[in-house]
């Protein structure tokens, strides 16, 4: 019995010390020095259970976050001079949502592969060398989608394996954005709007899932204006203009 006793302040001990090895509260690191202490202080920390968000041009280097599995709120990677995500690999979801905006050196998302899960709204807005989502190919499930300013942008493509938004879906202002034909697979949009607008250069948005929501609506409102002949209009997307 005297064990037993003494085993359980013991097991205490290590369930505080292992619940202290995470955050907490919502992270905000907008510096380098920021990035490597977070790093340093919680590398045992696979699951974080709070947001985490990563701001500024002075950081140029996430390769240590490469322990993250998952994110209990919101990841947010803004305002970065960073061309690749060396770090995200062990990624596989987010609770909250995913946004990567305002990145004037991004390039490349080939380390984001793993992530399968988005609970929020996936972002990428305003990430001028961004020309493709390549990296996205096992997102299957997001709340909402948005692709926003996105200057060199040519395609969905990496969006192939998505099948469900829970929410809104934006596309809006890619200047060199030509189809569409990434969310081909789409099956289920609960709504409540998908607004497609100011993309000059897309011409086609006729994707299956949009035509069938248009067919027989189901709550969800359509906003296509400002394309490219094809895909400037309700009517366009129906084939009957």
């Amino acid at each position: 019995m005297r064990k037993l006793l003494l085993l359980i302040p013991l097991w205490l001990l290590v369930a505080q010390v292992l619940h202290a090895q995470c955050p907490q509260f919502s992270n905000f690191l907008n510096t380098q020095a920021k990035v490597d202490d977070f790093v340093a202080d919680y590398s045992n920390c696979p699951n974080i259970p709070a947001s985490l968000t990563i701001f500024g041009s002075g950081i140029t280097d996430i390769s240590g976050l490469s322990f993250i599995n998952s994110v209990g709120g919101d990841f947010q990677i803004k305002s970065t001079t960073l061309q690749n995500l060396s770090g995200l690999e062990n990624l596989t979801s987010t609770t909250g949502s995913l946004i990567l905006s305002d990145n004037t050196n991004l390039e490349d998302l080939s380390d984001l592969e793993g992530v399968t899960t988005v609970g929020g709204t996936l972002t990428s807005q305003n990430n001028p060398k961004l020309e493709s989502l390549d990296g996205l190919e096992n997102l299957t499930t997001i709340n909402a989608l948005v692709i926003q300013d996105n200057s060199t942008l040519k395609d969905l493509d990496a969006l192939a394996n998505l099948t469900y938004v829970g929410q809104q879906i934006i596309i809006r202002n890619n200047s060199t954005l030509t189809d569409i034909d990434g969310l081909a697979n789409l099956t289920t949009i609960v709504g409540p709007s998908v607004a497609i607008q100011q993309n000059p250069q897309l011409s086609s948005c006729s994707i299956e899932s949009f035509c069938n929501e248009l067919e027989n609506p189901d709550g969800v409102n359509f906003n296509i204006n400002a394309n490219k002949d094809g895909c400037n209009s309700v009517a366009a997307i129906l084939g009957l203009k």
